[in-house]
């Protein structure tokens, strides 16, 4: 029997609730987020919601945000999960934020 596959960045996939996630943290975080949920701290979460950049309707760059859930406020958190930080994410980023205004924060 074989070891369970590793990315390239040594996340192992972890199972939570029935979920695959990329890794540990995420599925962490997933657990998380389900006990906010349930307390009513936040409302509706969604898992891997993509933003497409697009511009002059030729696709630049997707950016897949781990979880997506609102605040008790109707406040809209997009949240990715990280073990670090490439410069291609923090590209992706940067133009989600000056194309839709919107801030992904890394837990």
């Amino acid at each position: 029997m074989t070891a369970p596959k590793k990315n390239k960045y040594n996340a192992i996939k972890t199972e939570y609730n029935g979920i695959i996630y990329d890794s540990k943290k995420e599925a962490t975080r997933a657990e998380q987020l389900d006990k906010l949920l349930a307390v009513g701290d936040i409302i509706n979460i969604e898992r891997q919601v993509p933003i497409k950049c697009i511009i002059n309707d030729k696709l630049v760059c997707k950016l897949v945000c781990d979880f997506v859930y609102n605040l008790a406020d109707g406040s809209v958190v997009y949240e990715d999960v990280k073990g670090m930080v490439l410069p291609v994410f923090k590209l992706k980023a940067k133009l989600v934020k000056a194309m839709f205004d919107i801030d992904v924060i890394i837990y």
